[in-house]
């Protein structure tokens, strides 16, 4: 009957948690903390089985930031495809105009790279409780991930959006570029995944990092390289992206079925 119930069970799941790492490590200042009326109010209050995950990082993105999606990679990825496509000019004529966003698309996409690794699935990976949820890991695996995706989707849109209208882009070639940038958002965190999977920790970590570029670099060549003879055909720039888009959610589907199984327990991980 107490609509908080399940809240306060994982807070104090995660508490002791804490404690018990902190003790592991050394670390014997005091963990817990006041939970303020803020982060009480309402508590998850929406989902179901393993969407649970996904609204509950909504709910603690929503805590941090009252704009939920909006934060300063949003803001660094809006500047980017604004103002980069302006300073780039290119005496091309009707191409100009791909080349130059396509630029700055790819640098968001550099920029995306370091956010899809801080992103909330990262945390939520880490914590004991999402393995002990009676649900199919697949599923778990991908409402865990989904928040970020979808931020990815929302900063993509919104920055190519407004950038591709800015120096009169074609619709097409915005909506093309926007599914790239969301693509490579899939491709980077379901090679976090495997990395989780082969190794058990989330790559981006010290000289993981070389092993990480690598196998992404491994990853991506295929789309790459179908793109570059697509260019060098003088096709429609629409079609010279589709290589890698379609290439990239192959390969990103392909690997959340390799992983599908990493959160069935603690010790497949």
């Amino acid at each position: 009957s107490d609509a908080d119930y399940y809240e306060d069970v994982l807070q104090g799941t995660q508490t002791v948690y804490t404690k018990q790492q902190a003790a592991k490590e050394g670390r014997m200042e005091e963990q817990t903390r006041k939970v303020s009326e803020r982060e009480r109010e309402g508590g998850i209050s929406r989902g179901w089985g393993a969407s649970v995950f996904f609204f509950k990082q909504i709910k603690e993105m929503r805590r941090r930031n009252r704009l939920l999606f909006f934060d300063i990679f949003t803001i660094l990825t809006l500047a980017i495809c604004v103002v980069l496509p302006r300073l780039i000019q290119f005496d091309e004529g009707e191409g100009s105009p791909s080349l130059s966003l396509g630029i700055a698309v790819m640098t968001s996409i550099y920029l995306l790279f370091f956010s899809n690794a801080t992103g909330g699935w990262v945390k939520e990976l880490s914590k004991p409780y999402i393995y002990l949820v009676p649900c199919s890991p697949f599923r778990k695996l991908l409402w865990a991930t989904s928040p970020s995706l979808a931020k990815a989707f929302f900063d993509g849109g919104l920055a190519i959006g407004i950038g591709g209208s800015m120096i009169q882009a074609r619709p097409t070639l915005v909506i093309v570029f926007i599914l790239i940038y969301f693509s490579f958002a899939l491709v980077f965190t379901s090679t976090n995944l495997l990395g989780q999977r082969a190794l058990g920790q989330v790559l981006n970590k010290g000289i993981i990092m070389l092993l990480y570029f690598l196998l992404l670099l491994l990853l991506l060549s295929p789309g790459i390289i179908g793109m570059i003879v697509l260019a060098l055909a003088d096709v429609p720039a629409e079609l010279s992206l589709l290589p890698p888009l379609v290439w990239n959610l192959a390969v990103s589907l392909g690997i959340y079925g390799i992983c599908h199984n990493s959160l069935h327990t603690m010790e497949a991980c």
